[in-house]
């Protein structure tokens, strides 16, 4: 286990105190049942805030960007396809391109009409 968290975000002395008590237990080769009943502390609560401490280690956010976009239109054609065309497109090459997929034949996709 850490000794710190993952952030850099201020602990509660709750969080703290039971970080302490389950590192305790681990250096002291005593199983869970034993440490909480020489302890007198119940199970059920070792259990939950080792889960709790654990989970919070392994949760982590990674800052994500979204790329703005371009501008631009989607055409969608038979069997699927799609082209994406963005200002200052090529017209003539467009049309070439449609002829050329059009002239592809169609595959169809499982429940569609070939």
């Amino acid at each position: 286990m850490s000794d710190s968290p993952t952030m850099n975000i201020p602990e509660s002395p709750a969080r703290q105190k039971w970080r302490q008590i389950i590192r305790r237990q681990h250096s002291s080769g005593l199983g869970v049942a034993e440490f909480c009943r020489n302890q007198m502390i119940p199970p059920s609560s070792f259990f939950g805030w080792r889960r709790k401490l654990t989970d919070a280690q392994t949760t982590t956010f990674v800052e994500a960007t979204l790329a703005p976009r371009p501008a631009g239109i989607e055409l969608r054609l038979r069997g699927g396809r799609r082209l994406l065309l963005f200002r200052g497109f090529d017209r003539e090459l467009l049309a070439e391109a449609l002829a050329a997929l059009e002239a592809i034949p169609r595959h169809s996709e499982p429940g569609e009409p070939a």
